[in-house]
């Protein structure tokens, strides 16, 4: 697999194709997880390949590509989705460093989607605080710079927080 490549390999495939060649690299992902340690850089190689799936999806459906997932991968959830694409477009980020991360969530870790495990939020006595928010799109650039596909998936990502916090407003009047 050349992981420099643009996004081409499957732009030809009808939605119907798509899915299925979706699917199909996703049950291979699912097997390749869940076995050992020394296969496991299979499993991060499968997300990058899901990632380009996901990602040609997502330029073939602009606008309705959530509502494509949706209905073709109702087992799926967004986040997930995201994860994939975002280990696509960082792949040479990932396949730089050997080895290749052994489990998908070292993948996460070095693309600095999640927390290294040492700096996961806690307190001194070792409980979690009530709540945690991380949401990393763009990395560090400033908002200007993200392209926008990062920008429909932060308003998409945050609208149930700017929700909630219109909710405890509305609370916090009532109680005063």
């Amino acid at each position: 697999m050349d992981i420099t490549a643009p996004v081409t390999s499957f732009t030809g495939l009808s939605s119907e194709a798509l899915a299925g060649e979706i699917r199909l690299t996703l049950t291979n992902f699912v097997e390749a997880r869940d076995l050992a340690v020394s296969a496991a850089s299979h499993a991060v190689r499968r997300a990058i390949t899901l990632g380009e799936l996901f990602e040609t999806a997502a330029l073939r459906f602009p606008g309705n590509f959530t509502e494509w997932c949706e209905t073709n991968f109702p087992d799926i959830g967004r986040m997930t989705v995201w994860r994939f694409r975002k280990v696509w477009r960082q792949r040479a980020q990932l396949m730089r460093d050997e080895p290749v991360p052994a489990r998908l969530k070292d993948a996460y870790v070095a693309l600095g989607m999640l927390p290294p495990p040492d700096q996961e939020p806690g307190n001194a006595e070792g409980t979690r605080p009530l709540y945690t928010f991380r949401l990393v799109v763009s990395g560090d650039k400033p908002i200007a710079d993200w392209p926008k596909i990062d920008l429909i998936e932060f308003v998409d990502k945050t609208k149930p927080l700017a929700d909630l916090r219109d909710q405890a407003m509305e609370r916090l009047a009532a109680l005063n």
